[in-house]
């Protein structure tokens, strides 16, 4: 039985061409805003979604996030953020890293979409830092997460 070889990311071959912010809203409640209390936390909804182009070797990476601010008690307050960003990459040895599922379609290997996934966090935790660092949030460090986890969840799901 031979075994399969695991394409290696190389970070030189992976290039970031563009970022855009799809969406990002903040908001308070009329309750909040009449009656503002400590902020001691926030819930955390992530969700992402990819796409490629075989023959030109980009991926597509969309990420949501959507934040809500909780009280000690850990019960919402009534303010949210809800943000969409989107990152365009070109990888220079993309065809290394597609394979059939298992209904013969192609994927992309769960080692570049974890590093990519990992990379469009990692810009988002900055992104959402700065846009929320003049609100009610006074600025947000989104959790350190495991990309590799996190899309394996999604697959065995």
């Amino acid at each position: 039985m031979s075994k399969q070889r695991v394409p290696v990311v190389i970070p030189e071959e992976i290039h970031l061409m563009g970022l855009e912010t799809l969406k990002f809203q903040f908001d308070t409640s009329d309750k909040f805003r009449e009656d503002p209390v400590e902020i001691n936390g926030f819930e955390t909804n992530l969700g992402k979604e990819i796409a490629f182009n075989i023959e030109e070797g980009n991926v597509r990476c969309r990420l949501f996030i959507q934040l809500e601010a909780v009280n000690s008690e850990n019960e919402k307050l009534g303010v949210f953020t809800d943000a969409a960003l989107e990152f365009h990459f070109h990888i220079e040895n993309f065809s290394q890293f597609i394979k059939l599922d298992a209904d013969d379609k192609p994927a992309l290997h769960v080692m570049l979409a974890s590093t990519l996934v990992a990379i469009a966090y990692s810009t988002s935790r900055g992104i959402i830092l700065e846009k929320t660092s003049n609100t009610s949030f006074k600025g947000i460090l989104l959790p350190i997460v495991d990309a590799t986890s996190y899309l394996l969840k999604d697959i065995e799901e």
